[in-house]
């Protein structure tokens, strides 16, 4: 009888965690740049609660060209405010990155989520919390994707 009494616990506990959904984040800002050559901008890719961006530098001197431009809908803004509302921005470092390697591209993540941000430069290193967050953002994009894994 006790047996079966703590499998019901454990299943009830195991149902209500799986049902529980973190209250949305509504005070963010992401913003992902790519560059090549240590400092040529190439792309900009921003999210906020209200919109997303996505921005193309010409590689010479010369105003980006916005690719994409527009508002997110309100499933949008719940999906991005619930994965940040989980996302560990305390515990990630500031820099990750694999210096036997040798090339031209590298990432910087500029994440703010209420009060907490952080400067996150990658160069040929993965890392699975930005790429679930690039993998998110990705979703919103028709194309133009970050593509960052």
């Amino acid at each position: 009888m006790r047996k079966l009494y703590a499998a019901f616990i454990i299943a009830l506990l195991t149902g209500f965690a799986m049902c529980y959904q973190p209250e949305p984040v509504m005070d963010y800002e992401v913003n992902i740049t790519i560059y090549t050559h240590s400092r040529i901008l190439l792309w900009t890719y921003g999210v906020s609660p209200s919109q997303i961006t996505v921005t193309r530098h010409p590689t010479g001197n010369g105003p980006g060209e916005i690719m994409i431009k527009r508002g997110l809908t309100d499933s949008e803004k719940n999906r991005i405010g619930r994965f940040l509302a989980g996302f560990p921005l305390e515990s990630l470092e500031e820099r990750y990155a694999d210096d036997i390697v040798t090339g031209n591209m590298h990432y910087e993540f500029d994440i703010r989520v209420h009060n907490l941000s952080k400067h996150i430069y990658v160069y040929y290193k993965s890392q699975k919390d930005l790429a679930e967050l690039s993998a998110e953002i990705d979703l919103l994009l028709p194309k133009y994707r970050i593509g960052y894994k």
